[in-house]
């Protein structure tokens, strides 16, 4: 019978150890993500708060733990959906932007707005729910896509200036896309 205590014993240890393995393989993976990672609870509050949402958001992990997400990063206008959102699903259970990817305005802490991708979804630990947000700042994905619009739009003008000089020189019918054709005279 000792030596069957002793074993079980010995098994626990190891099942221990390996548990504290799995859960500093998972704190690193969240810590070293290139999303931002905001964990709350049903209440709202911030449970957890990776060095990524530190650097987007500007507040540190032991700061922002505790908060309400709504106080924290969620513009003011945004604030009763965001209360009334998490108070139905955790009557009703029915989820309306759980695993999905959505664009939306989040707050700085030095009440700047920034556009944000955001993913949430819901686990189970014990008899309540938390809720897993995995958030990238869109900042300069957005800038950039402005930029290659703008550049698209003046090629296209300079496109059709062009046009319209050389026909201009010779006297020539011409046709410019979405514009249709004329005859460009001298004058």
């Amino acid at each position: 019978a000792r030596a069957q205590l002793e074993a079980d014993a010995e098994r626990r240890r190891e099942i221990e150890a390996e548990l504290r393995q799995s859960e500093d393989m998972a704190r690193r993976i969240i810590d070293t993500a290139l999303d931002a990672f905001v964990q709350i609870d049903q209440s709202g509050r911030i449970t957890e708060w990776n060095p990524q949402a530190e650097s987007i958001f500007g507040w540190s992990r032991e700061e922002a733990l505790g908060q309400l997400l709504s106080d924290l990063i969620i513009p003011l206008e945004q604030r009763d959906a965001h209360r009334d959102g998490l108070a139905r699903y955790i009557a009703t259970g029915e989820p309306r932007i759980l695993g999905r990817r959505l664009e939306m305005q989040a707050l700085r802490r030095d009440g700047g707005e920034m556009t944000v991708g955001l993913t949430v979804t819901a686990l189970t630990r014990g008899h309540t729910q938390v809720f897993n947000g995995f958030i990238r700042d869109l900042t300069d994905k957005i800038a950039a896509e402005q930029a290659v619009s703008k550049a698209q739009a003046k090629a296209i003008v300079e496109s059709v200036f062009k046009q319209i000089s050389d026909a201009a020189g010779s006297g020539a019918e011409t046709s410019i896309a979405g514009f249709g054709k004329f005859k460009v005279k001298d004058t």
